[in-house]
């Protein structure tokens, strides 16, 4: 039987459509009334969207216009994306869950509180943006209860007081990625999480960072210490031997610093560690 657009798999029509630029998602969908649910239907969840030209500004709110039902939208590297947009899919897409909005370096807080209205949002990345700060993250946390996944890695102007925010909103946050965040990623903020209400937490990075073994000493003493599952201080160069054996007994990790625990040696692991930093330059 030969395959035609309708008839193709779903998995297989998603795959197509996510690489299609959305003017030409949009154009797919005029075909005809079965294409335009199917079409609808899938980018409800994987939408194409990038906004890097003032041209694609135009078919990014002919797009949200069109799909009031998404929820989830990867926009990351949108570097015509406003405050201003930001609002309009807020208004215009109330039931997103997943936002993306990765490296679009001229969104500021106003974006995270727009984007705190989101009643159902669960997934966010916001990383690689220093007009991000504390106050408007926070407002995430305290606003979106569900939120699941949160990263802000790269975010320089994020402080200790997200920490609290989280300490005492973060109840169903099980990923907190907060790479290069010297601000936030320090032990003051692993000592205020240590005590919080953040029970589900799994996921926990903070590469490049100012952690050191008075940090792991109060993750490994956290209320979430059952939950962890995935802990990564590559280069956190204060984390000394003692502390990675502390964080490898104290704790049962699946994951180290992105190694399997089924690949760690059965004894000696701060050693091992400590050699990788000699030999890797990652600490």
């Amino acid at each position: 039987m030969s395959l035609t657009l309708a008839t193709i798999p779903d998995n297989i029509f998603r795959e197509i459509i996510r690489n299609m630029d959305p003017s030409d998602a949009l154009r797919l969908e005029s075909v005809s009334k079965a294409m335009k649910e199917k079409t609808k239907k899938l980018l409800d969840r994987t939408p194409p969207v990038i906004v890097s030209t003032p041209s694609e500004i135009i078919n990014f709110q002919l797009f949200i216009e069109d799909h009031p039902n998404l929820v989830s939208i990867d926009l990351s590297h949108s570097l015509y994306l406003t405050d201003e947009l930001i609002l309009e899919l807020v208004t215009k897409c109330p039931k997103l869950e997943s936002v993306n909005i990765w490296n679009c370096l001229y969104l500021h807080d106003d974006s995270l509180f727009h984007l705190s209205k989101l009643e159902n949002l669960s997934w966010v990345c916001v990383g690689d943006n220093e007009h991000f700060t504390s106050k408007g993250l926070s407002e995430i946390v305290v606003k979106c209860p569900h939120l699941q996944h949160l990263d802000l890695s790269n975010c320089k102007n994020v402080d200790t007081s997200l920490a609290e925010a989280i300490a005492e909103h973060g109840e169903n946050l099980t990923e907190l990625l907060a790479e290069f965040c010297d601000g936030f990623a320090t032990n003051a903020s692993m000592a205020i999480l240590s005590k919080g209400k953040c029970l589900k937490l799994e996921k926990l990075i903070l590469g490049n960072g100012f952690i050191t073994d008075a940090g792991i000493e109060s993750i490994t003493h956290s209320t979430f210490r059952a939950a962890l599952k995935a802990v990564d201080l590559r280069r956190n160069t204060e984390v000394s031997q003692i502390g990675y054996d502390l964080l490898h007994m104290e704790l049962q990790l699946e994951e180290l610093d992105g190694i399997s625990a089924n690949q760690l040696p059965e004894s000696d692991v701060g050693s091992f560690f400590m050699v990788k930093r000699q030999m890797m330059g990652d600490g």
